[in-house]
This record gives structure tokens, C-alpha cells and sequence, in this order.
């Protein structure tokens, strides 16, 4: 097993972050143990015992770690670590939302500012727009439901996005467009 799930292991009940959040990084600090890999975690009972949960809370957090690529789960082989948690997949490229999501996070975005701006010539030459065109640019906070905030993004907008300014941009800007 790669911990002890017969000693009870410590939440913090009064943090915002959430449970199945909390137990998330406390697996994910033991999968970083050399030799990790290919290793058994505890079973969802051991695990509800160990942390004081319920089933559901278990499953989150197993859940969040298996979209993430960190373990694999099967039918009578049990639950594997499959990768060590500090290794990131960096062959995919997501959008901040998706990302969010595939962790099994809340995203949550607080809009700065919105503005129209003249681009110049460094940017004209990035976007493939003329000197002086009219640009949107988006300034947002990007974070989840148990950091916030974890970005500050900056967006500029050409007039191909088909955007005015109006638009809620508390969501994905993918999505949007």
C-alpha cells in the first residue's frame, strides 16, 4: 500500500478547501515518494476510515486523480498509481476552464477590466492585424473554488472574434467565441 490508511488522517474542516480537495493533495504528496509508481493505493473503505468521509467524498478525490492521469482504477486489480503527481502531461494543450474542469474544480473568473485599445506595432505584427486597428482587450482573475486567484489573464481580441465588449467574459473565451 502506498500509506497507512489504518491511522486517521487529519482534515481541516474549518478551510474553505474542499474535503475531497484536501484529501486530492494529501494522496497526491504521497505519490511523489520514490518508487510510487505501480503501487496500491487503499481501498475507498480504508480511505473513508482514514479521513472521516463519506463514500462520494473518496470517489471525488480518486476521480480528480484518475482525470488527471496520476492512477488507474480496475475491477479486482484495485487502484494503481500510474504516473508520480509532480510529472505534468505536457503534450496537451487545454483551455484554463477545461482544465478546471478536468480536475474536477469549479472555475471561477472575476472579470478586471474591458476595454477598447489601438494596437501597436509589436501587437499588430502578433495578431496579423494593422497598425492602429481596434483591439479588445480582457483583463481577467482566473482561479478555482479553493484558489483564487491563480492567474491574471490578458486577452487581446481582434474584430475576426466577432466580440464587442458587451459580452459576459466570466466564462471560457473559447467557449464564447
Amino acid at each position: 500500500m502506498l500509506f497507512n490508511a489504518d491511522r486517521r488522517i487529519a482534515l481541516d474542516r474549518s478551510s474553505p478547501v474542499p474535503l475531497y480537495y484536501q484529501i486530492y493533495r494529501i494522496i497526491s504528496d504521497y505519490m511523489k515518494e520514490p518508487g510510487a509508481v505501480g503501487r496500491k493505493l487503499p481501498t475507498e473503505e480504508a480511505m473513508m476510515k482514514a479521513f472521516d468521509v463519506s463514500r462520494a467524498t473518496v470517489r471525488r478525490a480518486l476521480q480528480a486523480l484518475e482525470s488527471s492521469g496520476q492512477i488507474s482504477r480496475s475491477r479486482g486489480r484495485g487502484t494503481i498509481v500510474t504516473n508520480n503527481a509532480s510529472q505534468e502531461q505536457l503534450t496537451t494543450i487545454r483551455s484554463f476552464t477545461e482544465q478546471m474542469r478536468l480536475e474536477s474544480h469549479v472555475p471561477i473568473t472575476k472579470v478586471v477590466e474591458v476595454k477598447k485599445v489601438k494596437a501597436g506595432p509589436d501587437m499588430a505584427r502578433i495578431l496579423h492585424v494593422t497598425e492602429d486597428e481596434e483591439l479588445l482587450q480582457v483583463t481577467r482573475l482566473r482561479g478555482n473554488e479553493a484558489y483564487f486567484p491563480l492567474a491574471l489573464f490578458i486577452s487581446f481580441l481582434t474584430s475576426r472574434s466577432n466580440l464587442t465588449g458587451e459580452e459576459n467574459f466570466e466564462g471560457s473565451l473559447y467557449e464564447l467565441m
